[in-house]
């Protein structure tokens, strides 16, 4: 009987330990990932003010506020083709903005 309830005590021990390890790692996991999504956050941000206030404009209004293309073109005067042009290039700028500070520490 002791030994049974030795071998449950020693089980339960080794079990809670793992828990423990698994728990502090997965928080670990979560606060890196925090703080690299603050970061990414404030970089992104950083490219969006680099950008000519029309142009960041038409990125907030599509990404940000959910506005269609249709509602762009009203708010802009372009046609619609031409904002959609504008938005790929926008986002090809902005990626590049990104990827260029993501290298610079």
């Amino acid at each position: 009987r002791s030994a049974a309830r030795d071998g449950g005590r020693k089980h339960r021990r080794y079990f809670n330990l793992l828990h423990n390890f698994a728990l502090r790692r997965l928080n670990d996991a979560h606060e890196r990932i925090a703080t690299e999504d603050n970061r990414l956050g404030a970089l992104l941000e950083e490219s969006l003010e680099e950008l000519d206030p029309q142009d960041r404009r038409l990125i907030e209004g599509k990404y940000l506020d959910g506005e269609t293309i249709k509602e762009l073109s009203a708010q802009t005067g372009l046609t619609d083709k031409a904002v959609e042009s504008r938005l790929v290039r926008l986002r090809r700028r902005v990626r590049e903005l990104l990827i260029k500070k993501l290298r610079t520490p």
